[in-house]
Parts: C-alpha cells; sequence; structure tokens
C-alpha cells in the first residue's frame, strides 16, 4: 500500500488549543486521536462520567480507543481518545453545570 506524502506518520504528535491550552492529538490507525480527559479537565467537567457516557452513547461506545501518546509535558501515558471526527459531535452532547 502506498501512502501519500502529505499522511502524517504513525504516533506523530500534533497540539491543538482549546480555550487557550494545549491538547495534544496522535495519529494511529488512519485517523486522528485526542484524548478526552484533558478536554475534560479544560471544561471543568468530571472526565470518569464521560467515559461512561461515552461507553454507553450508541455511536461513540464503538468508537474510543486507548491510545499511547504524550501529554503537553511529553509524558507517555494510554489514555481514553476518541477519533477527531467524532470531538464536535461529543462536545456538543455535554451537559454540566460547571462554569
Amino acid at each position: 500500500m502506498q501512502t501519500s506524502n502529505n499522511e502524517p506518520k504513525a504516533n506523530q504528535n500534533s497540539v491543538i488549543i482549546i480555550n487557550g491550552k494545549e491538547v495534544v492529538k496522535t495519529y494511529a490507525k488512519g485517523t486522528w486521536w485526542i484524548a478526552v480527559k484533558p478536554i475534560c479537565d479544560i471544561l471543568n467537567i468530571d472526565h470518569t462520567r464521560q467515559f461512561k457516557t461515552i461507553k454507553e452513547h450508541r455511536i461513540l461506545s464503538r468508537e474510543w480507543a486507548v491510545q499511547p501518546m504524550h501529554d503537553v509535558t511529553n509524558r507517555k501515558q494510554e489514555m481514553v481518545c476518541l477519533p477527531q471526527k467524532y470531538i464536535t459531535g461529543w462536545l456538543f452532547s455535554l451537559q454540566s453545570s460547571s462554569e
């Protein structure tokens, strides 16, 4: 299988900015993966509850995965992630009383 010169390399990291804070995403299995916990931390919502909600969701339950990735301090960790194309849908589904 031949890959495009523009296709990212496996385990390549990139940074996205959410509310002025960096969140690392990683490229694996042909897609960009974004960790759920750092986004929950930025939004001040409970990541444990969100992971439970993701596991029970009709669509997201089939899409999440644990991916090895480096956080913004470059520590390698196993993180619960969603493919980048599902992050917006997950964000729209959030319901929280936090500010």
